[in-house]
């Protein structure tokens, strides 16, 4: 949640007022705590919450770029920010619109979620959300073996923070 919490506030921040997203058209746990909280951090900052601007593709490069390309074609309004919900989502995205002639981040701002590998090799390199996930192996190894020493059974809930990746 807060992952995409800070990244509509890092838009805000740069003066976007109309901001918008980049889901998946498949349901996936993870998305749905991305959805969250860009709906929070909306809310929070004032931004008009337009479902115009949220747009659902398919969570692969290949199916991204496919679904982008025709929510372009198709003359649908764009917002001057979207947030995407992982950086595969966005790197199709972003192909789709640099083969229309939408330039980034000029046209449009675009950050993912994830911070792949890829994310800093793409032109433009993407800004995004990063998220420790071996600190989180680290903690879930940690926390295995204390259930096996010591038998606890009580059940502890571990939340590991995000951190934004600025990029071009």
């Amino acid at each position: 949640i807060s992952g995409s919490y800070s990244a509509v506030k890092y838009f805000v921040d740069k003066g976007h007022k109309k901001i918008g997203y980049l889901g998946s058209s498949q349901s996936i746990n993870n998305f749905a705590h991305r959805a969250e909280g860009f709906n929070k951090a909306i809310l929070d900052f004032n931004i008009e919450d337009s479902e115009q601007y949220k747009f659902l593709l398919e969570p692969t490069v290949d199916g991204a770029y496919k679904d982008m390309k025709e929510i372009i074609t198709s003359k649908k309004k764009l917002p001057t920010a979207l947030f995407a919900f992982n950086d595969i989502i966005a790197m199709g995205a972003m192909k789709a619109m640099n083969e229309e002639g939408i330039k980034i981040p000029e046209d449009v701002s675009i950050i993912g979620f994830d911070d792949i590998s890829f994310s800093s090799l793409v032109n433009p390199a993407l800004t995004t959300i990063r998220v420790h996930t071996s600190e989180m192996g680290r903690l879930s190894v940690r926390r295995l073996i204390e259930k096996i020493k010591y038998g606890s059974d009580f059940k502890l809930k571990i939340e590991i923070d995000t951190e934004l990746i600025q990029r071009d």
